[in-house]
C-alpha cells in the first residue's frame, strides 16, 4: 500500500471545455498545493474499494454567496490521469452540518447516518496527463444550507489495473489535524468498514447558479523547486485560471518575485469564457543571486477575493542544486517506499538546461531508514538518461547503509558528466531491487508534476503518481575553470616553492594553505598531491585543480644549475621500461626512487651512458638521482610499460 500523500480524487467523469454561463465552480477546501491518489479513486488494484468521509468549514464555503446555493454538479481539479482507462461505480452523499471539527469517526455506517445520497453511477477515471477538472450531474440537486457540508463517497472498480494513480488536488492545511477519514481495499475485499483518520481532503468543486460578473480564481501553479544560478536557466511560472463568472472576462494577474531575486511581471487573458480554465503564462526571469526566492501570483481584484491568490512558494537558489520540487528533510517522510516491480527501475526527475555549459556532479535522495522500506543492503546508483529515456551514463553502485540514509545524501559520478545547453534530460536513481526502492514521499505536497518512473535499462519515462520525492541534482559550470601552475615539481623535502592559481576570486588550497600564492615546503617524501579549488565572483566554486610533486630525501637542487646540464635522458617516456640516461662524465651512482620515495635500485658507473630497466615495476613516475659525489642532478621518468 502507498503512502497518504500521493495524488489526491481520482475522477468520476470527463467534462466538456467549460461550464455554462449560468452556472458558477465552487472550489471548497481550497487546494493549498497538496495532492494524493488515495483520498478518493486512484484506478489502482490496491484500492478497488474506497469509502471516505470528508468535512469542509463553512469558512471554506464562502465562495457560495454568489450562487443560489443549489448544488446542482460536483466533482474536482485533477493533476494527473490513469494511464489506462477505468470505470467504476460511485455514490456521492452531502449532508448540511454545523461541526467545526470532524465528528463523524471512523465506522463506514456512522459517517452515512444523516447523510444524503445526491449521485449514484458509473464513471470512467480520466485518462490525462496535466490539469483536467471533472465533474459529475447530481441526480438530486443539493441545497446548500450555509454552514460546513459533509461529502461521503463510495467507489468500485472491478477491473482498476493502472499503473499511474489518478492524482487530484486537496487540501491538507484547513483541518490540518483531522479532515476526514478513509478505507481502501483490494480486488479480494470486502470493502471497508474501518477507515482510517487523515488531514487530506480532497478540494471538491460545487457546481450551482451563477450570480457573480466578475470572478476568477487560481486552480494551479507550477514554479521550479531549487534553481542553479550557474545554469542560467530563464524560470517560466504558470497558474491555471478559472473564469468563475457568468459572462466571458478579461483575466488579469501578476507575478511577483522577492527574496534573494526580485522580478514582476503582469499578464491578462482576453475574454476567457465564463467556467473556462486557461493557463497564464508569464514572462521567464534569471536568478542570479543564492538565497530563497519567494514567489506568488495575484489576480487583480474581483468579487470574491479569497480565491485571487496563488500563494507564497519558497524556492531555492544555489550554485549548484536543481530540483523539481523543494527536497524536504528526511523528517518529513512517510514510512514507504515506491515499489520498483519485478525487474527494478529509475525513479527520476525531468530537467531542461539553460543556455550555459553545464556538467552532472550527482543525483542526491532523501532515503529514508524506516524498518519496513526495505532499504538497507539495496544497491542503488545514479542515472543519466536523455529525453527518450535511454541510459546516458550511470554512476558505481552504493549499498546503502545507516550512512548514507536519512540526509540528502549525494550519489556521485565517476566523473562529471557534460550536459548540452538547452537539452531535456531525466536525472535519476536505479535501484534494482525487486522489492523495495530507496525513496520516500513527503506529507508535504507538491504543485509540480515532473517526476518520472523509467525501466531499469532504459526506456519510455511515465510520469509518477508520487507528488513529493526528496530528489535533486548537483552541477558544476564549465564556464568557470581553473588553472593551477607551480615553480617547480622535482623538490628537496625542505626546499621552498611557489603555488599560483588563476581562474576564480579567491582560493583555497589542499593542505595547508588558503591563498592564491603560496610559499610552503614538504617534510614527506614521495608523490605529494597539492589541489585547489576557486570561488568565482559570483560566490560559486570552480572546478578542482591538481598539481604532483616528487619530493626527495636530499639536501637541495641548487647543484642541478652547474652539474649535470648535459645528462639527458630517452626514451621519456618509455613505452617498454627502459631509459637511457646519457651524457654522464667520470664516475657516476645512479639511485632510481619510486613514488613513495624508496630506493628500488642503485648502481655505479664510469660509463658515459646507462640503461635503466623499470619493465618489471609498475608503470608511473620514477625520479633519477645521478651524483657524483660533490654534486647531483634529479631527473623525472615516466614508464609506461
Amino acid at each position: 500500500m502507498k503512502k497518504i500523500t500521493l495524488s489526491l480524487i481520482a475522477a468520476l467523469a470527463t467534462i466538456g471545455s467549460g461550464f455554462a454561463q449560468v452556472n458558477t465552480t465552487i472550489q471548497a477546501p481550497q487546494y493549498d498545493g497538496s495532492n494524493s491518489s488515495l483520498s478518493t479513486p486512484s484506478g489502482s488494484t490496491d484500492a478497488v474499494y474506497h469509502r471516505a468521509c470528508w468535512l469542509i468549514l463553512q469558512s471554506e464555503m464562502t465562495n457560495m454567496l454568489l450562487t443560489n446555493s443549489v448544488v446542482t454538479n460536483f466533482g474536482v481539479d485533477y493533476t494527473q490521469g490513469v494511464n489506462i482507462a477505468t470505470a467504476g461505480q460511485v455514490t456521492v452523499s452531502l449532508e448540511n452540518t454545523a461541526d467545526v471539527a470532524y465528528n463523524k469517526g471512523t465506522a463506514w455506517p456512522a459517517c452515512l447516518t444523516g447523510m444524503t445520497t445526491h449521485y449514484t453511477g458509473t464513471y470512467n477515471l480520466p485518462v490525462a496527463n496535466g490539469f483536467t477538472s471533472v465533474s459529475v450531474p447530481l441526480t438530486t440537486p443539493f441545497n446548500y444550507g450555509g454552514g460546513g457540508v459533509y461529502v461521503a463517497f463510495e467507489w468500485y472498480a472491478p477491473a482498476a489495473a493502472s499503473t499511474q494513480w489518478a492524482r487530484a488536488q486537496c487540501n491538507t492545511t484547513g483541518l490540518s489535524t483531522t479532515g476526514g477519514a478513509r478505507g481502501i481495499a483490494n480486488a479480494t475485499g470486502p470493502a471497508p468498514t474501518t477507515l482510517s483518520l487523515t488531514a487530506f481532503r480532497p478540494a471538491f468543486n460545487f457546481r450551482a447558479a451563477n450570480s457573480a460578473t466578475n470572478d476568477a480564481s487560481i486552480v494551479g501553479f507550477q514554479p521550479m523547486g531549487q534553481i542553479s544560478k550557474l545554469d542560467g536557466l530563464s524560470q517560466v511560472v504558470t497558474v491555471q485560471v478559472r473564469n468563475n463568472s457568468n459572462v466571458a472576462i478579461n483575466i488579469a494577474g501578476g507575478l511577483a518575485v522577492t527574496g534573494a531575486n526580485t522580478f514582476v511581471d503582469t499578464k491578462t487573458l482576453t475574454a476567457v469564457p465564463a467556467g473556462s480554465i486557461q493557463t497564464m503564462t508569464f514572462n521567464g526571469f534569471v536568478s542570479n543571486n543564492n538565497g530563497s526566492n519567494l514567489i506568488a501570483v495575484n489576480l487583480y481584484t474581483d468579487q470574491v477575493n479569497s480565491n485571487n491568490a496563488s500563494g507564497t512558494y519558497t524556492q531555492n537558489v544555489s550554485c549548484s542544486e536543481i530540483a523539481i520540487t523543494p527536497v524536504a528533510n528526511a523528517t518529513a517522510f512517510t514510512n514507504n517506499a515506491w515499489v520498483s516491480g519485478s525487474s527494478g527501475g529509475i525513479m527520476a526527475f525531468k530537467y531542461t538546461t539553460g543556455p550555459n555549459t553545464t556538467s552532472l556532479v550527482s543525483v542526491n535522495f532523501v532515503v529514508p531508514s524506516f524498518t519496513n522500506a526495505g532499504n538497507a543492503g539495496n544497491s542503488v546508483y545514479p542515472v543519466l538518461c536523455d529525453a527518450s529515456g535511454s541510459v546516458l551514463n550511470q554512476g558505481n553502485p552504493v549499498t546503502l547503509t545507516a550512512a548514507n540514509m536519512d540526509s540528502h545524501y549525494p550519489f556521485a559520478f565517476t566523473s562529471p558528466v557534460a550536459l548540452t545547453p538547452n537539452t531535456t534530460y531525466y536525472f535519476g536513481l536505479a535501484c534494482p531491487s525487486t522489492t523495495n526502492g530507496p525513496f520516500g514521499f513527503s506529507p508535504a505536497g507538491s504543485t509540480i508534476l515532473g517526476h518520472y518512473r523509467i525501466p531499469l535499462n532504459g526506456g519510455a519515462p511515465v510520469q509518477s503518481d508520487l507528488d513529493f520525492v526528496g530528489v535533486s541534482a548537483s552541477i558544476i559550470s564549465n564556464a568557470i575553470s581553473l588553472t593551477a601552475a607551480t615553480t617547480k615539481t622535482n623538490i628537496c623535502k625542505a626546499d621552498k616553492w611557489l603555488l599560483t592559481a588563476s581562474g576564480a576570486n579567491s582560493y583555497t588550497w589542499t593542505p595547508n594553505a588558503s591563498t592564491s600564492t603560496v610559499t610552503t615546503n614538504f617534510t614527506a617524501i614521495g608523490v605529494i598531491p597539492y589541489s585547489v579549488v576557486g570561488t568565482a565572483t559570483n560566490g560559486c566554486k570552480t572546478n578542482k585543480a591538481s598539481i604532483t610533486f616528487s619530493v626527495s630525501n636530499c639536501t637541495g637542487l641548487d647543484n642541478n644549475a652547474t652539474y649535470g646540464a648535459e645528462i639527458s635522458s630517452f626514451p621519456n617516456p618509455s613505452v617498454d621500461g627502459k631509459v637511457t640516461i646519457a651524457g654522464l662524465e667520470g664516475t657516476n651512482t645512479i639511485t632510481v626512487y619510486n613514488v613513495l620515495g624508496q630506493a628500488i635500485s642503485t648502481s655505479t658507473s664510469s660509463d658515459s651512458s646507462v640503461e635503466i630497466d623499470l619493465s618489471n615495476e609498475a608503470a608511473g613516475n620514477y625520479m633519477v638521482k645521478v651524483s657524483n659525489g660533490d654534486a647531483f642532478k634529479m631527473i623525472k621518468v615516466i614508464s609506461k610499460n
